[in-house]
């Protein structure tokens, strides 16, 4: 049972939840579960959510917040201290000792809103399904646990058969993808590498590694049964033929390498509204990044598809380490069906307060509808990204109509690229500011490109 450092519990992705948390918009379900405080006592009980994790898509237990009332708390006293002191080599040695299957996990402490939180992250398994070896506490010896909704239980038959069938089918897509490889390549010329063992099998016996020179002469060989693995200088222990690459006859092996597009891959065709090749790839591609917070809609009316084969696609991908993002990306789709909207709602003008631009007792609600005035006048003098004034911009941009987002379509998108040029300056702005960057990039995709019938007459430039 692994602890591996990951995307997962970045600032920015955590900074995402909790905005959530505190606004009112993430319960428990499938992939978070809340617990007030933690203790050691009910490790059993993390154990087995974090089981029931695995065996589901990955998912988050968040310590400080009330399971039933979802309000925040925080932990403290010894809670806050229990935590703080949790040692990955003791918890990862009570999954391995709990499970048959590796459990990869990880976990961090977060602070939000002066609030201090626990927070551990359950990866998929990557081998499915995880299976408790011995009764302990709320764990019985057999069981399989699974997330349902918003609490974990022992597997229902029907959900078993299906996390069988899809390792099996995983298994026999690996076997495909080999033997096509194998049959395209030529069987002499194909070779099989061992990840555990690292043996080369060249079926023969026989294999040649080919070295270049500036890795040959990094290199101290020494004879086999001659070396120590914990003192001296690193050593590569090669058995086999080693030639200078520059006198051996190369060779190439050729590896299907995935099309390279980042975070800013995905925002720049949209906010300068340009087409791509494949935009079912960019969809694709967001299932790899740590949030989900893109412009979903623009490439789908690109792709010109329906809502169904989107999921279908995105269904498809059978990497494990995605399921959590996909997840989610599924989940905003789901929500648009049923009516749901990222539009934030502007707050009421105050009583008595004549002047947006200033207000003591009111400034937050002044400054977003100072903003929200300014772009509907095109007058908007963005300020700098670390300016408090900044997060105000952005949920003006967030609390714009349908209608309105569709009139200042440009103006607002030209906005918004300028922020977008400023905030992937290194250390340009906070991390607050870029999730609602990213909310406010949502909000507009979602006004120009999927709003029933509001947004008709706005098509993609292709």
């Amino acid at each position: 049972m692994t602890h591996i450092k990951s995307d997962f519990l970045s600032d920015d992705v955590l900074e995402e939840i909790f905005s959530d948390i505190f606004e009112g918009k993430v319960s428990e379900g499938k992939d978070v579960e809340f617990k007030e405080g933690f203790g050691w006592r009910s490790l059993s009980k993390y154990m087995r959510t974090m089981a029931g994790f695995a065996n589901t898509q990955g998912g988050y237990l968040i310590f400080g917040v009330k399971d039933q009332s979802r309000r925040p708390c925080g932990i403290s006293g010894s809670s806050y201290t229990e935590f703080c002191n949790l040692k990955a080599e003791k918890m990862s040695t009570n999954l391995r000792d709990h499970f048959h299957q590796e459990i990869n996990w990880d976990y961090r402490q977060y602070s939000y809103q002066g609030l201090m939180f626990g927070v551990i992250y359950t990866f998929p398994g990557e081998n499915r399904p995880t299976i408790s070896l011995k009764d302990s506490g709320d764990l019985r010896k057999s069981a399989i646990y699974y997330r349902y909704h918003s609490q974990t239980a022992e597997i229902e038959p029907g959900d078993l058969v299906r996390i069988i069938e899809e390792e099996q089918n995983k298994l026999v897509n690996i076997l495909v993808s080999r033997v096509v490889l194998m049959g395209k390549e030529g069987v002499t010329k194909t070779t099989l590498l061992n990840l555990e063992s690292g043996v080369v099998d060249g079926g023969d016996g026989h294999v040649n590694v080919v070295l270049p020179p500036d890795i040959l002469q990094n290199i101290r060989f020494v004879q086999e049964g001659h070396f120590s693995e914990t003192v001296g200088d690193p050593t590569l222990r090669l058995l086999g033929t080693v030639q200078n690459a520059v006198a051996a006859e190369a060779v190439v092996v050729k590896q299907p390498v995935p099309a390279s597009i980042g975070q800013k891959d995905v925002y720049e065709p949209f906010l300068l509204q340009q087409s791509v090749d494949s935009p079912e790839e960019f969809l694709r591609q967001i299932c790899y990044f740590s949030s989900v917070y893109f412009p979903v809609y623009y490439y789908i009316r690109m792709w010109g598809v329906s809502f169904d084969e989107v999921e279908r696609m995105l269904g498809s991908i059978e990497d494990a380490g995605v399921a959590y993002i996909r997840g989610k990306l599924l989940g905003r789709l789901q929500e648009f069906r049923e009516g749901k909207r990222l539009l934030r709602e502007i707050p009421e003008k105050p009583k008595g307060v004549k002047n947006l631009r200033g207000s003591r007792r009111f400034p937050a609600a002044c400054r977003l509808r100072r903003f929200v005035s300014d772009i509907r006048n095109h007058s908007v003098e963005l300020p700098n990204p670390r300016d408090p004034d900044m997060k105000y911009f952005l949920l003006g941009v967030q609390s714009l109509q349908v209608e309105e987002v569709v009139l200042h379509k440009e103006y607002v998108l030209s906005l918004l690229y300028e922020v977008f040029t400023r905030m992937f300056l290194p250390s340009a702005c906070d991390t607050p500011v870029k999730t609602e960057f990213r909310k406010a990039v949502c909000w507009v995709d979602e006004a120009l490109y999927c709003a029933e019938g509001e947004s008709e007459g706005v098509s993609v430039n292709v």
